[in-house]
């Protein structure tokens, strides 16, 4: 038995889901439960106390991606309103 430090996960904020035994990426989305399989590496043996540290190589549910429109691209919005350049010589109402 070991453990994964939470620092060492994907970088994220993660919140603790009490009722399903996850870590929630505030960011992201992604998910790690307790009880998953996930792929790791030994990162630190203490012989003294038997512990075991470590870090992920892979493993956690990422969330599906945006559906993109048909040009590929995902629009983005700023929140700031574009304006059409008026055609010289059209008088302004």
């Amino acid at each position: 038995d070991g453990l994964i430090p939470i620092s060492t996960l994907p970088q994220d904020f993660y919140d603790h889901d009490d009722a399903q035994n996850r870590l929630v990426g505030r960011d992201t989305g992604q998910t790690f439960t307790l009880g998953e399989a996930v792929q790791i590496t030994l990162y630190e043996a203490n012989t003294n106390t038997g512990g075991l540290v470590f870090h992920l190589l892979d493993g956690g549910v990422r969330p599906a991606r945006r559906a993109r429109s048909k040009t590929g691209a995902v629009r983005r919005t700023t929140g700031r309103k574009t304006h059409r350049k008026r055609k010289p010589g059209r008088p302004r109402r």
